[in-house]
């Protein structure tokens, strides 16, 4: 069992054995690989834009996930992605917990497309602006937003120019899922 915690709302329980394919239709199912990408498929499943969650792997609060899932976006070509803000922190002790962030993308049918391994839990998106995604950042080593757009395509790259304190540039990782 893993604990969904919606973030404002109520504790639920959810089975991991419950994201198989129930259908009697075949069809291209992903089946996920790891904690984080089932708790990721487990908001997807839920299906509510600007929605938070935080997901944690056992009582002790050392392996956790927190999502936004920040919504769709419609490209030109009419393709959907859907695009999920990740924050996830482990470790053996609270002490000395790691953090990483990453910006996973999913199509139509909740199968990854990619993910951008983004530089720690501040640099996150927090919002959807049309067919952009907004990054905020208002912190002392750089305070401003930078639209990107996923209107034409997926970019290969982001760029996230500071003048403050040097440049983010996050290449695309294709149908790669995140190691946990």
């Amino acid at each position: 069992m893993v604990k969904l915690s919606v973030l404002l709302g109520s504790v639920v329980m959810f089975s991991l054995t419950s994201l198989t394919n129930c259908g009697g239709a075949k069809q291209q199912v992903h089946t996920p690989s790891n904690f984080a990408e089932r708790c990721r498929l487990l908001a997807l499943q839920d299906g509510e834009p600007g929605q938070h969650y935080a997901m944690y792997r056992d009582e002790s609060d050392m392996n956790s996930v927190q999502l936004h899932y920040l919504g769709n976006v419609q490209t030109k070509g009419d393709s959907i992605i859907k695009l999920i803000a990740q924050v996830r922190k482990f470790g053996m002790a609270k002490e000395s917990l790691r953090t990483t962030a990453t910006l996973h993308l999913y199509n139509a049918q909740n199968n990854p497309i990619g993910y951008y391994k983004l530089g720690g839990s501040t640099d996150v998106p927090r919002r959807l602006a049309g067919k952009s995604v907004i990054f905020d950042y208002t912190n002392g080593a750089c305070n401003q937003t930078t639209p990107i757009s996923f209107a034409d395509s997926i970019p290969s790259t982001l760029y996230i120019g500071c003048a403050k304190q040097g440049d983010d540039l996050w290449k695309l990782k294709r149908n790669g899922i995140e190691d946990e």
